[in-house]
């Protein structure tokens, strides 16, 4: 039997062999003891959630941020100068998420059902953008959104 170590990482379980080096002692002509069976051990790895907003960024301001949310729902308004938006967004839930900046612009993203999807928008304007974000997705997504500039 060969030894698994199992390594967590963004919600999946990975196995990977443990090398071993080879025996350097004589064999025996007696018959080795037979493995015993072993019974596997369930996984004590507490479920993803979604618990707070995207972090914010040390350079830029936060416009707007909300806590985390299921389904369809206004998310607020923000007042942004000429420049450069930032829109981050966090969902966890089978579905897909759009975001509607109300500026004309608007996002979609594939929310999967076992592990939290991190995205990141970039927009420049020459102009002041002033909008009201809402959030289309099925009831079962999660989702927490920060706008920055």
């Amino acid at each position: 039997m060969t030894p698994r170590c199992w390594v967590r990482r963004t919600g999946w379980l990975l196995a990977l062999p443990v090398l071993t080096a080879g025996c350097t002692a004589e064999r025996s002509a007696e018959p080795s003891p037979t493995a015993a069976a072993t019974t596997p051990v369930p996984s004590t790895s507490a479920p993803v959630e979604l618990t707070a907003a995207p972090a914010a960024t040390d350079e830029l301001q936060t416009l707007l941020v909300t806590d985390p949310q299921s389904g369809n729902a206004p998310a607020g308004r923000f007042s942004a100068a000429p420049g450069t938006l930032v829109v981050s967004i966090d969902c966890l839930g089978a579905g897909d998420l759009t975001v509607d900046l109300g500026t004309g612009e608007s996002y979609s993203f594939p929310c999967p059902a076992d592990d939290v999807f991190h995205a990141r928008n970039e927009s420049t304007e020459g102009t002041a953008r002033n909008g009201e974000v809402t959030v289309q997705a099925p009831a079962g997504v999660r989702w927490a959104l920060r706008v920055e500039q």
